[in-house]
């Protein structure tokens, strides 16, 4: 995978501006060591994408689930580690970051990418995942002006552990995309983009339910909610079936959150985390 991401994205940041990224230490756990996060907002990610080079990479969008998932799932870890940054998707995570590097670190979620990526004038982009119906609704959305520069796969089952199929590497390097906005789910989409950054030069992005919530098959919570951190409690609501995630992640991420505060604290007065590469 092309080393791309921090020389870059420190680079970028104009002389005086706040730092773009900061790289975990060992304090939240060692499988969590060396995972890097993007701490800008939607703006600087945007202008920082469209400066990178040509090259394949990875980009994680790190919600509760997913670095609780990465302390007991040595793939995931391992995929998270190498990707180019984790963007903060949940608003915990967010709260977390903030408290490390000793500064607001905005959310950046994955349906808000999606739909940032898809208005871009001239952006070729590809996304993957989804079912038909759910693509079928995303394509009768789109402006005119962007049709040409969207292609949409529904790749149907994939296990767990996969990666792109020969088919899927075929229309991908045939279309060309920029960027390849992957809507599998978490392990299964970090997994499938560890693989698939080898076979082409572009850059993926994990979005999870994204897809989805663009197509209106998942509504979005209020933003008061979502600020207060509850999101979860609004899918819950219409997803029942996620009670058995939320349920083995609430506790364990607790405790990741004890870890950033004694880190925190054992920081003082020294400096927090640093927010640069």
């Amino acid at each position: 995978m092309t080393d791309w991401s921090f020389p870059a994205a420190a680079a970028w940041a104009p002389p005086g501006t706040r730092e773009t990224a900061c790289e975990l230490d060992a304090a939240l756990g060692a499988a969590r060591a060396g995972m890097r996060f993007f701490l800008g907002d939607m703006p600087e990610l945007l202008d920082l994408l469209r400066s990178a080079p040509a090259g394949g990479r990875m980009i994680t969008v790190c919600n509760v689930h997913m670095l609780v998932a990465a302390g007991r799932d040595r793939a995931l870890a391992r995929a998270m580690r190498g990707a180019a940054f984790s963007l903060c998707d949940g608003q915990p995570v967010a709260w977390l970051l903030s408290l490390l590097t000793g500064g607001r670190v905005p959310r950046i979620t994955g349906p808000d990418l999606l739909a940032a990526m898809l208005a871009a004038p001239g952006l070729r982009v590809a996304l993957v995942g989804g079912g038909e119906a759910v693509l079928a609704r995303l394509a009768r959305d789109l402006p005119e002006a962007r049709r040409g520069d969207v292609l949409m796969i529904a790749p149907g089952h994939v296990a767990e552990g996969e990666g792109p199929s020969p088919e899927i590497l075929a229309a991908l390097s045939a279309f060309g995309p920029r960027f390849v906005l992957v809507g599998l789910g978490c392990p299964k989409q970090e997994k499938w983009m560890a693989r698939a950054v080898a076979e082409l030069p572009a850059t993926f992005v994990g979005v999870g339910a994204a897809f989805d919530y663009a197509a209106g098959g998942i509504s979005r919570a209020p933003r008061a909610l979502q600020a207060a951190g509850g999101e979860w409690l609004w899918r819950l609501a219409q997803q029942p079936r996620l009670l058995r995630r939320y349920a083995g992640t609430i506790l364990p991420f607790l405790g990741i959150l004890a870890l950033g505060l004694r880190a925190a604290a054992l920081r003082r007065p020294r400096a927090p985390l640093p927010r640069r590469l």
